[in-house]
């Protein structure tokens, strides 16, 4: 039992990991600054949110017990929500954090340090609630993987790192409104994402060029399947890699009041093969459809056409992508 004044477990990641949290503000020409949080990462830079970066043209970082500096960004990634900032003269007591191995188990001990309500260092913890989450976004997009966590987040926490009780990063925090459920950008994702960002600026996501919802109970009775799982195809874009490998909805059928599609492709399995960098192959074995198909997937496009799409409701496998929510 901790004795007063002693502190505790959080007391000891705080030391450990506060050095290398930044606090953010963005500028733009209209509105008061968007705060947000972040972290220092080998190589001298700072991963955050996009959608953080995004609110403003001009960007500041303050360390533990530093003034506002003036700081560029190096990468964005709307789709995944990341965003990596250069930095240079980083002081000397900020020593960059370290990724988690593995997926966190669930019930991990975590705690969450920030900038909530630009209160600078704030610390909560909880554990993890939760993995694998969908997280939602704009136009209906979303992350994969996603950690949830019932640490206190709330807006300014954006950016910056959940870490376990050895001060690694499980996830950047992504969305949360202090109800007890929050989540995050779990570290296998960002470990992806974020060398990208860092050599050029954007990251390219496997393009399939379909809609697709989950199975549910009321998909799976009007489609007659066995078992509501798998993911089934609502459309598939013209012209898209998917264009004469699965098929979308043929029609529609309402179901305890719910009307769903019919007819298109079932998925329930499929494998990536990478042949050479920057090729990629996916396996899919769909349902009502055999034998198992295999076709190019692309890629996303540039960070212009990201946003474009993003813009107009429009981009890579709306439904089940990369995106993220925009809670700062």
């Amino acid at each position: 039992m901790d004795h007063e004044g002693e502190g505790s477990v959080y007391t000891e990641v705080y030391d450990n990991v506060a050095d290398g949290v930044v606090s953010i503000e963005v500028y733009d020409d209209t509105t008061r600054p968007s705060s947000g949080s972040g972290f220092l990462i080998d190589g001298n830079y700072i991963v955050t949110n996009e959608h953080v970066v995004d609110a403003g043209d001009t960007v500041y970082v303050r360390y533990v017990g530093t003034d506002w500096r003036e700081v560029s960004v190096a990468g964005t990634d709307v789709y995944s929500d990341l965003a990596v900032i250069d930095v240079e003269n980083t002081p000397d007591a900020s020593d960059p954090l370290t990724w988690v191995n593995s997926r966190p188990a669930i019930g991990t001990r975590v705690v969450a340090i920030g900038n909530p309500f630009g209160l600078s260092g704030s610390v909560s913890e909880g554990i993890v609630s939760g993995v694998d989450r969908t997280l939602r976004g704009a136009n209906n997009f979303s992350i994969a993987a996603g950690i949830q966590t019932d640490a206190a987040v709330n807006p300014g926490n954006s950016g910056g790192p959940l870490v376990d009780l050895d001060g690694n990063v499980v996830g950047v925090i992504n969305s949360g409104g202090g109800d007890n459920v929050g989540f995050a950008i779990s570290a296998q994702l960002a470990q992806r994402v974020i060398p990208a960002l860092i050599e050029d600026g954007s990251y390219d996501h496997p393009y399939m060029g379909v809609g697709l919802s989950n199975v549910s109970p009321v998909i799976a009775e009007a489609n007659d399947l066995e078992q509501a799982s798998g993911v089934y195809i609502n459309s598939v874009r013209s012209d898209g890699p998917s264009d004469g490998v699965l098929e979308g909805s043929t029609g529609t059928a309402r179901v305890d009041g719910v009307e769903v599609g019919t007819g298109g492709d079932v998925v329930r399995r499929s494998t990536t093969h990478r042949p050479r960098p920057g090729k990629t192959w996916r396996r899919i074995s769909p349902w009502r459809r055999a034998p198992a198909t295999r076709f190019r997937s692309r890629s996303s496009g540039t960070a212009a056409d990201r946003r474009s799409r993003l813009r107009s409701g429009r981009g890579p496998n709306r439904g089940n992508t990369q995106l993220s929510a925009r809670n700062r």
